[in-house]
């Protein structure tokens, strides 16, 4: 089956013509001026501001797609060829020529680097790292979220609309983010204010009717004193996933004032409001195939009770309310319990998901339901409303002395919008012809999906402090003789601190005035009056998927003593409530750093020694710290109002670390350079807890590049080649359930123990973790090949090509915590016979759980060691190449470009043993595969030589090839370990893109 991509929202010829017309008419409105002047364009001087600070680099330094800077080595600039550390920089001219905005665009053509699309512990399905988490990638078979701009963190998703030098470092760099992440981190800085006037308005659609609006404006308000820079976004884009769409709008505006020749101060302010798509990247599960295996059995009449179903269905067994207000297709019926109606049965193990895993298989038949269409829709998204200050203060003490004071301070307001629960985008069949009221069922026969929504407030703030100084002092023009064989050195040193609040409240959907007047199920927050919503689709009618996500943001949201809604005269009256209860957190972590850089024999040694120490002390408020907050209704209070240092002064928690760089770089010849890198980092924890319910150890990283630069052809081609490894250490590690089983199910034992003894420390750590989520820890190691070229063979021809091949990760001391915890509490429970043959739970003994405990710590330790590598290809291959035709041909100002993104192949599952136990030797593997690219420009001068104008088409995925392709793989079970694809992911169809920019 080759499932049908998703239609195009408007032509290639549609956009193209509107482009024109946009295009056409703009530069009409000019006003007449004097020609502006860029390093771009001839005759324009380069911006002066950018020349002996160490603290930016020179943007005029990039030739094509060639970066000659950084200041991603020891935060000071430096000259890339001496810098030891892996890293990729994005140039202006790279990120134009494939017409990328982001680093969702960027990601894929780095070394050993792809988008995040599942962790191989999701064995649940949920894919709750795309509505919790802004950026996430995999490098180097590690997974990273990241992400800072002027070397501060936030969860701000990063556009290019205000960003410059875009680079992404693989590996651990203690100088750059001494708390950070092995696999790597993703580093822009903000616009400048230059002082030169200049104006850039661009303008982005695509096939699937998307549209980007960008301007970016300098002025100069007194002459080598003051600019001002303003720069605006935008956009609202269609994913190719169908109703499913993001939108931003985002304003940045900064100053750059030098009121004296040796002082430059800068203030930046940047607000907007975010729409980002929390659709999980694979299409909807199934539960139709089986129902037409057993020959489509509808179900007549409505008996109350579970049993009794036939063959391919199930019984219906949530107890609370079903709406079908929101519905793409059918007919809504009332709001009612739709307890021991039928459903469908979703597909079984031997086609499904891991061992321990939910029945979950893709459902890729076009024939029942488009694959590229989504249960979420537009009801799954991250709103974010936000504003951001920052300030740097660059002061030139001496002519070798500079120091920097900087302040930032981001404000943020996130809501996610959750329609589905990400396990829940299920497709069945409703095959019931009665309702339980008796009335006909008009919905029978149709496909549908079901939820309950969750709005999640999670607003955050952060607010820190850094000053830095730079100085650099050479023995060859301070000092005579012998002396000056002692070298050039550089020295940067650094204090920062950082303050990080922030709470996070997941909010149900109940219905406030519920329909029960006496008993338990009165109370609001009782789990009969939760509200979900039933979705119905009719493909044939295009009536897929859901858009219910603005009816869902006018649903309010209460917390404790907030007044309840006006009831609604249907009875039903939704909002949405804390009724698990909040988590809040304050961080604040000082940082001290130095970094020194040393250059000897006429520059041909380079030595980088970097230090970092990093202590943070932080405060934390769980959903138990507020029970006694909570009001009548049993509902949580809203966390603004707490300050959680007071709150929970008792749970402050200090701890810290020391990391280190260290680095050398020899010259060996003009062409030819060796170098040496070794580097940490770790991150702390201060909340997540063993099953003992004592804090994990701080996890760390640890990584060594060893590596060869040349330069050959008259400095027109250079190549590095690095070998690489990366260890993690103590990362924390989910398996409370996990692949092999759950052992979640010990709080069963603890809570049948604790009825039977009267006894309640059996509810509460060391012994049960009902009140905490655990996770336990893993060390993996991994190594591998990366290389890199960069050319500009004629002054026509411009490439960049890269690659990787990445050995197996390995894994080793995971589930340290279990297994002591099995040592240690099986024998307790077994040395007691009167718990044995308690009801633990659903029928089964305490003697059954520990069986069942016993079994799945057997099936654990057989798959511990088992690769995790994020379903990493082994090896990748990335090449950008354009080719400008010359001024003097018949072509000229015609540019033609093309892309490709190869990758290998990528372990997606293990075949099974007799016993149903992951066999970590019998690995299954998704193929290898290439998707290419293409774009053709054109270039001119308008109005005599005043406007620069730019008109490109993209095209991404230009065969339209591997867009359902293969993510997890299990074994049918057929005593040959033959492979079956359980799930597949979704990749974007050929698509469109024209840009129509001007710059005057």
């Amino acid at each position: 089956m080759n499932p049908t991509p998703p239609p195009r929202g408007l032509s290639p010829a549609c956009l193209l013509g509107a482009s024109l017309v946009f295009s056409l008419l703009l530069p009409c409105r000019l006003p007449a001026q004097a020609p502006a002047t860029d390093a771009a364009t001839p005759g324009r001087t380069a911006d002066a501001t950018v020349v002996l600070s160490p603290f930016q680099v020179d943007a005029s330094a990039e030739n094509g797609y060639l970066a000659t800077q950084t200041l991603n080595g020891t935060r000071l600039k430096t000259d890339l060829k001496d810098i030891g550390s892996s890293l990729t920089v994005f140039t202006e001219q790279l990120m134009d020529d494939l017409g990328a905005n982001s680093i969702y665009h960027l990601m894929s053509f780095a070394p050993n680097t792809d988008p995040f699309v599942m962790s191989t512990s999701d064995i649940t399905g949920n894919g709750n790292d795309f509505i919790n988490i802004p950026t996430k990638f995999v490098s180097r078979g590690g997974a990273s979220t990241v992400v800072g701009q002027d070397f501060f963190t936030n969860n701000i998703p990063q556009d290019r609309f205000n960003s410059e030098a875009l680079t992404f470092t693989r590996g651990p760099n203690a100088i750059l983010f001494g708390l950070g992440n092995a696999a790597g981190a993703f580093i822009s800085s903000t616009k400048r204010a230059k002082h030169i006037d200049a104006r850039t308005v661009e303008q982005q659609m695509d096939s699937r009717g998307g549209h980007r609006l960008t301007v970016d404006l300098n002025q100069v308000l007194v002459k080598d004193r003051l600019a001002v820079r303003y720069s605006g976004l935008f956009e609202g884009l269609n994913d190719f996933r169908l109703h499913n769409s993001t939108y931003q709008r985002r304003h940045f505006g900064t100053l750059n004032f030098t009121p004296f020749k040796q002082t430059t101060l800068r203030a930046n302010y940047e607000g907007g409001h975010i729409q980002q798509s929390g659709v999980r990247p694979w299409p909807d599960y199934d539960a139709v195939s089986p129902w037409l295996a057993a020959g489509s059995p509808m179900i007549a009449t409505f008996s109350n009770v579970a049993a009794g179903k036939p063959a391919g269905t199930q019984n219906f067994g949530y107890a609370g309310l079903v709406s079908t207000e929101f519905s793409a297709g059918g007919t809504p019926i009332p709001t009612q319990r739709l307890t021991n109606q039928g459903q469908s049965v979703a597909t079984t193990f031997a086609n499904g998901f891991p061992v321990n895993g939910g029945s979950f298989r893709s459902l890729v038949n076009d024939s029942i339901y488009p694959t590229f269409a989504s249960d979420f829709g537009d009801s799954s998204y991250r709103l974010t409303d936000y504003h951001s200050v920052s300030a740097f203060l660059e002061q030139q003490i001496t002519r070798d002395c500079f120091v920097e004071a900087a302040f930032n301070k981001v404000d943020s307001k996130l809501r996610a919008v959750n329609g589905f629960v990400g396990q829940n985008s299920v497709i069945y069949v409703d095959p019931n012809r009665q309702l339980p009221n008796g009335q006909p069922n008009p919905n029978a026969g149709l496909l549908y999906s079901q939820s309950q929504s969750t709005i999640i407030d999670a607003p955050n703030a952060a607010t820190n402090f850094r000053v830095m100084a730079s100085y650099e002092f050479d023995f060859a023009r301070h000092t005579p003789g012998r002396w000056r064989k002692l070298g050039r050195h550089q020295f940067a040193a650094f204090v920062e601190e950082s303050d990080q609040t922030g709470w996070s409240s997941n909010n149900g959907m109940f219905n406030t005035t519920p329909l029960a007047t006496t008993g338990a199920a009165a109370a609001i927050s009782n789990g009969n009056n939760a509200i979900q919503y039933r979705y119905y689709f009719e493909p044939a009618k295009n009536k897929v998927g859901t858009s219910i996500g603005r009816h869902i943001e006018a649903i309010p949201v209460l917390y404790a003593n907030d007044p309840l809604p006006p009831r609604n005269p249907s009875g039903i009256t939704p909002a949405f409530m804390a009724q698990q209860g909040p988590t809040m957190t304050e961080a604040v972590v000082r940082t001290r750093a130095f970094a020194l850089q040393s250059f000897f024999w006429k520059d041909r040694v380079v030595l980088t020694n970097g230090f970092r120490t990093d202590n943070q002390t932080s405060w934390l408020a769980v959903p138990n710290d507020f029970v006694a907050r909570r009001d009548a209704n049993g509902i949580a209070p809203r966390p603004s109002g707490f300050n959680v240092r007071q709150l929970m002064p008792d749970s402050r928690a200090e701890r810290g670390g020391h990391t280190y760089s260290r680095g050398v770089v020899f010259h060996a010849l003009s062409w030819l350079s060796l170098s040496y890198n070794t580097s940490n980092n770790f991150q702390v924890n201060a909340g997540t807890r063993n099953v003992f319910g004592d804090l994990l150890p701080n996890p760390q990283g640890k990584g060594s590049d060893y590596g060869v630069k040349l330069s050959l052809l008259d400095r027109r081609v250079f190549f590095d080649l690095t070998y690489y490894t990366i260890s993690n250490l103590n990362s924390p590690d989910s398996i409370s359930n996990n692949a092999a089983g759950n052992f979640k199910q010990f709080d069963q034992l603890w809570i049948a123990v604790a009825d039977f003894t009267h006894d309640v420390k059996y509810l509460t750590s060391p012994y049960s973790t009902l009140s905490t989520v655990w996770a336990d820890v893993v060390s993996t190691r991994s190594s591998g090949w990366e290389f890199a070229l960069t050319a500009n063979p004629t002054k026509q021809w411009r490439l960049t090509l890269n690659g990787s091949k990445r050995g197996d990760n390995t894994t080793s001391a995971r589930g340290t915590y279990i297994n002591q915890y099995m040592a240690q509490y099986i024998p307790i429970i077994k040395s007691h016979p009167e718990w044995l043959p308690l009801e633990a739970a659903n029928g089964f003994t305490v003697a059954t759980r520990v069986a069942d405990l016993e079994r799945t710590l057997v099936n654990f330790n057989a798959i511990r060691n088992s690769p995790s590598a994020n379903f990493a290809p082994n090896w990748t291959v990335n090449l950008i190449q354009t080719y400008e035709f010359a001024r003097d041909s018949r072509l000229a100002g015609f540019a033609l470009g093309g892309s490709m993104n190869a990758r290998g192949q990528a372990i997606d599952g293990f075949a099974v043993d007799s016993a149903l136990v992951l066999d970590p030797t019998l690995p299954y593997h998704a193929p290898g595969y290439a998707n290419f690219g293409a774009w053709v420009t054109y270039k001119r001068k308008l109005f005599r030589n005043r406007v620069d104008w730019r008109l490109q088409l993209n095209v991404r995925n230009l065969l339209d090839e591997h867009t359902v392709f293969p993510l997890v793989t299990v074994d049918t079970r057929d005593g040959r370990h033959t492979p079956n694809v359980a799930i597949y992911t979704l990749k974007e169809p050929r698509t469109y893109v024209f840009t129509s920019a001007f710059k005057f």
